[in-house]
């Protein structure tokens, strides 16, 4: 099981490349580190891990941190459990106005999501040394437990989302994101009064936004 100490001793021994005064980085990889400490295997990452193919695939095999924040604002992991079998987890992160959105998938379609204060885990001038860098692992570590606890039924009960990008296989362009859109986008899936199979449409801009009941197509 992932405590902040093995989230944090994970972290000093990937020694990751953040981009200069992107906090967004180093919430992702405290959240990557959580689920290597929790006994998951990554087997796709950056703009690989947004592609259809990568969650589908009969491939296991492990791979490194290559590219992992070479997108802006969008981060994607895909992950194997050997102690659950062979099923793969995607896991994206989204940037939205400060807020990192973290979305927990199965191949089945069913997800899960939590909404993450970047602020809360990053300390301010920590420096290059990593410990000195975060704070409140362990607050970060209950948070993204809950999203592990995920099955069909779990999902029918707490209106799970899906987010699919019409037309559009690879990285979400977030910047058309914003305001109201966001907030509809965030609040029209509500627990016991949208149905999980129900289909919700939001257009920004020239992207439409489809949430239905999982994060998969």
């Amino acid at each position: 099981m992932a405590s902040g100490k093995s989230v944090m001793a994970l972290i000093k021994a990937l020694k990751p490349a953040f981009r200069n005064g992107n906090d967004n980085d180093k919430v992702v990889f405290a959240v990557h580190s959580f689920f290597l400490a929790s006994g998951y295997e990554l087997t796709a990452t950056g703009p690989p891990a947004f592609n259809p193919s990568g969650l589908t695939s009969a491939s296991t095999d492990e791979v490194g941190i290559q590219d992992w924040n070479e997108l802006d604002d969008q981060y994607a992991f895909i992950y194997v459990n050997p102690e659950k079998g062979s099923r793969k987890v995607l896991v994206k992160c989204l940037v939205m106005e400060g807020k990192l959105h973290v979305y927990y998938a199965l191949t089945d379609g069913f997800s899960k999501h939590v909404e993450l204060d970047v602020g809360d885990y990053v300390e301010e001038n920590g420096g290059g040394n990593y410990s000195r860098q975060f704070k409140n692992m362990e607050m970060l570590v209950t948070r993204l437990e809950s999203l592990q606890n995920l099955s069909s039924e779990t999902s029918e009960t707490n209106c799970v989302r899906r987010i699919k990008i019409e037309s559009h296989s690879g990285p979400v362009p977030q910047t058309h994101l914003s305001g109201r859109k966001r907030k509809e986008l965030l609040t029209l899936c509500e627990e016991k009064e949208t149905p999980a199979n129900t289909t919700n449409v939001v257009v920004a801009s020239s992207v439409k936004v489809i949430l239905l009941s999982s994060l998969l197509h």
